[in-house]
């Protein structure tokens, strides 16, 4: 099985921006995946500490940063395929 790293966000009871996911695309330089139907989640690529995701958004509002390293982890809020995009999904 190969490791894939992934770095959860969850803002209870909120979104994010598109100017967030800009900024995390760019300042992270890694592919950000959400969804419609769950828009208080996003989904890096890799692994990043809570203060590596506010410095590339400039700060923000409160979040919950969970790392893990399987596609099929349950703390996922939907099951991820490899193939990740740079914009958000449509449901």
């Amino acid at each position: 099985m190969v490791e894939l790293k992934q770095t959860i966000l969850f803002r209870e009871g909120g979104s994010w921006s598109r100017l967030e996911v800009s900024r995390l695309t760019r300042g992270l330089q890694t592919e950000v995946s959400g969804m419609d139907s769950k828009p208080e989640y996003l989904v890096l690529l890799g692994h990043y500490s809570k203060e590596e995701v506010l410095r590339a958004m400039m700060g923000g509002e409160s979040f919950v940063v969970t790392q893990v390293t399987d596609a099929r982890d349950s703390r996922l809020p939907w099951q991820l395929t490899p193939c990740f995009c740079m914009r958000r999904n449509a449901t």
